[in-house]
């Protein structure tokens, strides 16, 4: 135990400093507020429209997002059923509509994709709460708000942009005030958690600086803790599943960062943290399965992981997306339940697409 203490300091100590805790309130109280930001950057849309033009793959892949987007408008209704102790699915499901919804709302600006987004975030905003005593839960719930916050608010009426801002900070960012084990914790709980609330505290930093300064400057404290595990070459000790979950939350929290604050606090050069494209990569074998160690289940790998498009763009490493953008081709022609959970994060690809 005292090795691995000691292995923990040295890793830790050897993180990139972090911008001082009064930078990033600063930055949270002072910096201009411009939506769509969260997870968007300036040339975001024409980006998406040039590499739609350049490359079929990616024109089929967006042409079937929109036909999913249009499909949810008869998806059953958001109800707060528990299963056992979670209300995980409901909180995923929230999160896969106002994605797949809201990525089209951008780029086409279309009347279809903003009810599908206004009608999850206004269901989900009435529930009594968003079942804090499993906070992955709230995490999930609150990142899916934040960002159709961000990216409708312009279409919406001051009244459901109201609700859905008092939904944040009710159900999301007070409740994720008070802490809980994952404040502190070294696995995927860590990112998801302060992930998710900091997704919640940048779409409200307006009418909340205080909070959202208190909320963020605690995520970028702590969650080197959890990065530190990808020290020294990028292998993620929960097994590649867990790497598409923890670490997709954990590039959230990184690019909400910087296209709202204008700076990631240096979280995205932590040792071995960029490497980790490579091991989630190298994970999948021939046959399509992924390895099965750690909290990880034998699977097939042929679902597409959307964060490999960020670290492609990230590390100039196109080839990172060999296998992806075959798994991107083949995406349009796979079965759709419009009210599954599954490849709820998969719209963000659009967004973190290398532009060449």
């Amino acid at each position: 135990m005292c090795r691995q203490l000691l292995l923990f300091l040295v890793v830790l100590a050897a993180l990139p400093a972090a911008l001082p805790a009064v930078d990033l309130a600063e930055a949270v109280r002072t910096r201009p507020v411009v939506r769509p930001s969260l997870l968007v950057r300036p040339d975001t849309v024409a980006g998406i429209v040039a590499l739609r033009q350049a490359d079929p793959v990616y024109d089929q892949a967006y042409a079937h997002l929109r036909q999913r987007a249009h499909a949810l408008q008869t998806a059953p209704s958001l109800k707060r059923r528990l299963d056992g102790r979670r209300l995980l699915n409901v909180a995923r499901t929230c999160l896969k509509r106002v994605l797949t919804a809201g990525v089209v709302h951008l780029v086409d600006g279309d009347a279809t994709s903003l009810a599908v987004c206004r009608r999850a975030m206004l269901e989900v905003a009435a529930f009594k709460d968003w079942n804090p005593s499993h906070f992955l839960d709230v995490a999930e719930m609150t990142a899916a708000l934040a960002i159709g916050y961000d990216w409708c608010y312009d279409a919406l009426t001051d009244q459901e942009r109201e609700t859905i801002h008092r939904a944040i900070v009710r159900h999301g960012l007070r409740p994720g005030r008070k802490g809980g084990w994952w404040v502190e914790a070294d696995n995927n709980w860590n990112q998801v958690c302060h992930g998710g609330l900091t997704l919640g505290a940048l779409a409200v930093r307006d009418r909340e600086p205080e909070l959202a300064a208190r909320i963020i400057e605690r995520a970028v404290q702590h969650l080197p803790r959890a990065m530190a595990v990808y020290a020294p070459d990028g292998a993620y000790p929960e097994g590649p599943g867990y790497w598409k979950y923890g670490t997709a939350y954990n590039v959230m929290l990184i690019e909400a960062l910087r296209t709202v604050l204008g700076s990631d606090a240096g979280l995205s050069r932590s040792p071995g943290f960029l490497a980790s494209a490579d091991f989630y990569r190298h994970a999948r074998g021939t046959s399509g399965l992924i390895a099965n160690y750690a909290d990880c289940h034998r699977d097939k790998g042929d679902q597409l992981a959307p964060t490999l498009f960020w670290f492609a763009r990230a590390t100039d490493s196109p080839g990172l997306l060999d296998v992806a953008v075959e798994q991107l081709a083949a995406w349009p022609g796979q079965e759709h339940d419009p009210a599954s959970r599954w490849e709820r994060l998969v719209p963000l690809l659009f967004l973190y697409a290398p532009s060449e």
